[in-house]
């Protein structure tokens, strides 16, 4: 009833719907038209009732509902119409987020600090490893980081990272 009261006569909007005319319908309306479309049981009964009595004097929302099911495809219209409104909002977010993302991996490639952190673990795990087949490695995979706060020392009060850690400080 609310969203019936604030949108143009009905064959202004189906003619909208039909051309996909941005002046008429705002981007939030197409969205609420959407969601508050009949299901095929009531699309049914509006068809029954319509054609058992022709005469039939139908209130707003019965009207707006038989109106809205006669545009072909209405729900994929209203769906694609909708994705095309909100694209290039959708797409500078995502040029954003890429934006901030790029920036990491450029600083993550030129940071000297993470290549000495880098450097030095590797360093480490060479000694830890050294005499075994896995000793005088040239390098290693980043998941292995997850082990540094897992491996401690003998005494068991100090783990790889924070030995990592105070060498570097």
């Amino acid at each position: 009833g609310i969203l019936i009261s604030r949108l143009p006569p009905l064959p202004t909007i189906k003619a909208a719907i039909m051309a996909l005319d941005n002046e008429v319908l705002e981007r939030e309306m197409v969205d609420q038209m959407h969601a508050l479309l009949a299901t095929s049981e009531e699309m049914e009964r509006i068809a029954e009732t319509d054609a058992a009595d022709k005469g039939v004097r139908w209130d707003k929302p019965e009207a707006y509902l038989k109106m809205m099911g006669s545009v072909p495809r209405v729900g994929s219209r209203l769906r694609c119409w909708s994705i095309q409104r909100s694209f290039d909002e959708q797409a500078a977010s995502v040029d954003k987020s890429l934006g901030v993302l790029l920036g990491a991996c450029a600083e993550l490639r030129t940071s000297e600090a993470l290549r000495e952190v880098l450097a030095t673990l590797l360093y480490l795990g060479n000694y830890l490893n050294g005499g075994t087949p896995r000793g005088r490695a040239d390098g290693f995979e980043l998941s292995g980081l997850l082990q540094l706060a897992a491996t401690k020392d003998c005494t068991n009060k100090q783990t790889l990272l924070g030995y990592a850690l105070g060498i570097l400080a």
